[in-house]
């Protein structure tokens, strides 16, 4: 056999070593930074740092850039990604929203504001003044941060699932993750953006990178192309793609990654610099793509992170150093690779565009009170309503027939949900707990219990015994709330899946409550007795995330996630085999639904849609057309009827009132 086979053959099985066994003569050698754990995200600038996890963010110093010295802590800040312009750190944190730093002197680094955002922040672009923040399935926030210490939201991009995104000349980048889809979209006229086109992937889409007229795209999970059989865990690379005609984008190239089964971060991204892709592959490693030639990229080197503690890490992040790799473990923390070819990105400098509000605030049909931060929920008490009202704090209003008329303004740092029973008010603050104060005789508010862990949603019960609660976003719990100066968790249910918004009906029937649970179909709670039970769990995932059911007599309505109708399951048998399934119209209803009567209000802050249904004839439910908005500036939460008109918290929109009751049947 002639060298040049025997060369042939010993790359041959050099490939296959690799695939399966991570084997490669370049590979990737981790030094980790004995004092640092949990790094989600990090970021390179100038001489410093920035690092971010599930424990809060850093500063480090890079006088000698192989030994990072850690010299700031961020506890209360745990981010997922991180960006800067000028001196302005922003670094979104998912259910915490966006926190903004100043580091113009990194070694005495001050927080200027923390940010509410729609939903849960995950990715971030920044161009001067202008942030967009990808929220995961609400699209892309955009913000106007010329004053930091009041940032204000102009509106949304609505797309999907968005993880990650990028701003380069005048055009928006970003990742689809459950489509697995890259949306490029035209800001050359920055108050009506136009989506030009959507890059399709071969598995699910996260970060990107564009340098010039190539797109770069990492991929991950599993493919989405090829036999159905032979994709799970198959999604793993880079794709590159000529956008020199973004409205037509071509695949130039790509690499595809050894298979490798996700267990715990479902983020990837990519870096480019010098003709080399940096490309983070969560538990599938970090990996070194050479794209000098587009359309022939090659791993060049590639590694995964040692296991810390017993337990397979991630690759979140990286940053680019100048002969030096700095990488994030979800678990490990910080690590040091050596890598002479490493050349530091080049700083882009980008015109900030003028941007305007990206449609107007008004919606027909109603009147609109402007609650100066998002509007999250309401509590309807009589002819007193409660909202909750982010940073603007509890603000109280008498209903009335012409509209509603602020009463009192009551400063929280950050609120998320209210209600009232008895004189007590019920608070959900965020990352400030759950609190319970006593309403004094000239409204003041008396602090009486706290509850310091993580609180977003609240729900009372018949039972006055207990309350629903959520807190870090994969938990539904139930307080013991019949001593007010000392409640107590008395159940707590979990199983990975998310609990983060409000997925409840607004009311138990005989002390029994579903509640819709992410992809892991619904749970029913009986709150009866001394403690909550699990009385059932329907398996078949009815509603979408964002979606909640409504007590309709004696059954629950759940919007259905696939069909143009709704499920009704009567608590009192509610396994799979007893449901009803009731055809609505031709269209698709998600989202929170209201009940008023036999009228069901449908609200979902994902589309931005309110749809009204007449279920008075149950086999014949009619869409009140006059009563229903497919799309409104706003994010609308579940609906309070007062006098059969609907009472919305619609986010950045504030509080919508409808201004009259339309039987348009």
């Amino acid at each position: 056999m002639n060298r040049k086979y025997l060369l042939l053959l010993f790359f041959f099985l050099t490939g296959i070593l690799y695939g399966k066994n991570n084997i490669n003569e370049n590979r990737l050698s981790f030094e980790h930074i004995k004092d640092s754990r949990f790094s989600k995200s990090i970021l390179l600038h100038g001489n410093y740092l920035y690092s971010s996890g599930y424990t809060g963010s850093y500063i480090y110093d890079l006088t000698d850039p192989m030994k990072p010295r850690k010299i700031e802590s961020f506890p209360q800040i745990k981010g997922r990604q991180m960006a800067v312009s000028g001196n302005t750190l922003y670094i979104t944190a998912r259910a915490d929203g966006l926190w903004i730093l100043d580091i113009s002197n990194p070694q005495k680094t001050k927080v200027i504001t923390r940010f509410d955002t729609a939903e849960m922040a995950t990715g971030i672009a920044v161009v001067g003044n202008i942030v967009f923040i990808s929220e995961r399935i609400y699209g892309t926030e955009v913000l106007d941060c010329s004053n930091k210490k009041h940032p204000k939201s102009l509106g949304f991009l609505r797309g999907g699932e968005m993880q990650s995104c990028c701003y380069v000349n005048n055009r928006l980048y970003s990742g689809n993750w459950w489509c697995g889809r890259i949306h490029i979209t035209d800001f050359s006229n920055p108050s009506k953006p136009v989506e030009l086109s959507q890059i399709k992937m071969d598995g699910y889409a996260d970060g990107m990178w564009v340098d010039g007229n190539i797109c770069y795209g990492a991929t991950g999970m599993d493919a989405r192309t090829g036999p159905y059989s032979e994709r799970v865990n198959r999604g793993w690379g880079l794709e590159i793609f000529d956008i020199s005609n973004p409205k037509s984008p071509k695949r130039l190239g790509g690499v595809k990654f050894p298979e490798w089964k996700k267990r715990y971060f479902d983020s990837w991204g990519v870096q480019v610099s010098n003709g080399l892709a940096y490309v983070t592959s969560s538990n599938n490693g970090l990996y070194v793509v050479d794209v000098h030639n587009s359309k022939k990229p090659f791993i060049k080197a590639s590694g995964r992170i040692p296991y810390y503690r017993n337990q397979e890490d991630c690759v979140a992040s990286v940053a680019i150093g100048k002969g030096v790799l700095y990488v994030g473990g979800i678990f490990g923390g910080l690590y040091v690779v050596k890598y002479p070819q490493a050349v530091p990105l080049k700083q882009k400098n980008e015109i900030t565009p003028a941007m305007k509000n990206l449609q107007p605030l008004e919606t027909p049909g109603f009147l609109r009170y402007d609650t100066g931060s998002q509007a999250h929920r309401l509590f309807l008490d009589g002819d007193s309503l409660y909202a909750a009202c982010s940073h603007n704090g509890i603000m109280v209003y008498k209903v009335t027939q012409k509209g509603l008329i602020l009463q009192k303004q009551y400063p929280v740092e950050c609120s998320y949900d209210v209600a009232v029973r008895d004189g007590l008010l019920y608070s959900a603050e965020g990352a400030k707990g759950f609190v319970v104060y006593r309403i004094g005789k000239s409204g003041l508010l008396e602090e009486i219990w706290r509850d310091n862990k993580q609180c977003k949603f609240i729900r009372l019960c018949s039972n006055p015994k207990f309350m629903l609660y959520t807190g870090d976003g994969n938990a539904i719990c139930v307080k013991d709330i019949s001593d007010p100066k000392n409640m107590k968790d008395v159940f707590s249910h979990r199983n990975g899946h998310l609990f983060y918004t409000d997925t409840t009906a607004e009311y138990d029937l005989n002390g029994v409550i579903p509640v819709s649970n992410h992809a892991a179909g619904v749970i029913w709670l009986d709150l009866n007795g001394e403690k909550p039970v699990l009385k059932h769990h329907t398996n078949k995932n009815l509603s979408g995330q964002t979606s909640a059911p409504t007590l309709l007599g004696k059954h629950y309505l759940f919007p259905d996630i696939k069909r143009c109708g709704c499920y009704l399951l009567n608590p009192e048998q509610p396994d799979i085999a007893h449901m009803k399934f009731i055809p609505v119209g031709k269209l698709k209803l998600s989202g929170t639904a209201s009940a008023d009567g036999n009228i069901i209000v449908f609200t979902d802050r994902a589309e931005g849609s309110i749809i009204t249904v007449d279920f008075s004839d149950i086999e014949n439910p009619t869409v009140l057309e006059k009563r229903s908005w497919l799309s409104i500036p706003g994010s609308p939460g579940r609906a309070v009827f007062w006098n059969h008109r609907m009472l919305i918290p619609a986010g950045r929109q504030g509080i919508l009132f409808e201004k009259h009751k339309n039987n348009d049947k």
